[in-house]
């Protein structure tokens, strides 16, 4: 077990070094980059960097809480209240990440429309979804680790 959650603790490193990276050195380049393709929106830029920076702020936080998670299981403690507070943090970021990736989807249909991709409005809704399934998935896993904490709770105070 203890190589097992080694391995996803070394690949939520990773991808949080990866984010970092991406904040770091792409994430201002977004400007430029834009300027290229809709030259004539300046103030969409802004707004695209910041909901770029915002995404990426929430993922990172997602990551901290899986990590803290994972620490949880090593430590026995699964079905706990900790638990259970990472889980419902991680579906409070999935939100934010859901409505900032919604917001943003007008400018990818102006992006898509300027230089003739349909394709990049699938893109898009790509990072939609996945952020609503992030969301689903830490709910339901959160009703399930509630139900099971009940459970350990009435059987602690049975025996």
């Amino acid at each position: 077990m203890r190589i097992r959650t080694l391995l996803l603790k070394v690949a939520l490193g990773i991808l949080a070094v990866g984010t970092v990276a991406f904040m770091i050195f792409i994430l201002p380049n977004i400007k430029e980059l834009m300027q290229a393709v809709i030259p004539n929106m300046a103030i969409l830029q802004p707004l695209t960097q910041a909901g770029l920076a915002g995404t990426g702020i929430c993922f990172i936080y997602i990551l901290f809480q899986t990590f803290k998670l994972i620490l949880n299981i090593d430590r026995n403690e699964a079905f706990s209240e900790s638990t259970i507070k990472c889980l419902k943090n991680i579906r409070n970021s999935g939100y934010v990440m859901t409505g900032i990736y919604v917001l943003l989807m007008p400018i990818i249909y102006l992006i898509a429309e300027f230089d003739d991709a349909p394709g990049l409005i699938l893109f898009g809704a790509f990072f939609v979804f996945v952020a609503a399934v992030i969301v689903a998935f830490a709910d339901v896993l959160n009703k399930l680790f509630a139900n099971a904490l009940a459970y350990k709770k009435e059987n602690d105070l049975t025996i």
